[in-house]
């Protein structure tokens, strides 16, 4: 597979969202939306769009408990909005009551993972936040295949819920990511990024666990693929 029939496959496109055929592409994800151009092109129709696609999704339930949607701002190569749905999320809490939140998403042969570690906790009474901002590190990784791209960078998150609370709220309000790694002869889907959303994760510290240990073992061989 070319880097370009790649590139459609996960959905990083550059079809304008006036385009009809926008989200018809059988080829690509059903769980994968893309919305490319500048923010204010997401209105009211994209909001019909979202419920549209939410309902027809095969890979990711719109009930489930635990999940969420991120927000690519992509800033390199070439800019590009991109909405993102994860359908796992996993939470746990150091003795400090700092937490680890692992995201996931799968489809085909298209992985996706984004860890978050806060370094203080942040009031929950805040609603924005300067850019410059940060109380999290963030990494993020994409696989396809036996390529891989690793993103790592730093933002700003609000958690909603403690060690007791089945459920956490996480909200990411703003990050920014560069290209640190990626494999050899491979392509990545972008350079830059800054990531924003809302997950609802499970308050699990042997998944989180788990999955987190799978991403730092994944990161480390990247560049031996």
């Amino acid at each position: 597979m070319t880097i370009q029939n790649y590139v459609k496959r996960i959905n990083l496109m550059t079809t304008s969202i006036s385009s009809p055929d926008a989200f018809s592409d059988s080829g690509s994800p059903p769980n994968h939306l893309v919305i490319s151009g500048k923010p204010y092109f997401i209105t009211f129709r994209l909001l019909v769009l979202l419920i549209l696609t939410c309902t027809l999704m095969t890979n990711v339930s719109c009930t489930s408990k635990y999940h969420g949607l991120m927000q690519f701002d992509v800033t390199a190569p070439n800019s590009k909005v991109l909405l993102q749905p994860f359908s796992q999320a996993y939470c746990c809490f150091d003795q400090r009551g700092l937490a680890k939140i692992v995201v996931l998403q799968s489809n085909d042969d298209v992985r996706q993972t984004i860890i978050l570690n806060t370094f203080w906790n942040a009031n929950k009474a805040i609603t924005s936040v300067s850019p410059s901002s940060t109380n999290a590190n963030i990494d993020y990784l994409i696989e396809y295949q036996d390529h891989a791209a690793l993103y790592r960078g730093a933002g700003f998150v609000l958690l909603k819920g403690d060690q007791s609370d089945r459920k956490i709220k996480i909200n990411l309000l703003s990050s920014n990511l560069n290209l640190e790694q990626q494999t050899i002869s491979y392509k990545p889907p972008f350079l830059e990024t800054r990531i924003s959303g809302k997950v609802t994760a499970l308050n699990d510290s042997v998944k989180a666990q788990q999955f987190a240990a799978m991403f730092e073992q994944k990161a480390e061989t990247i560049d031996k693929r």
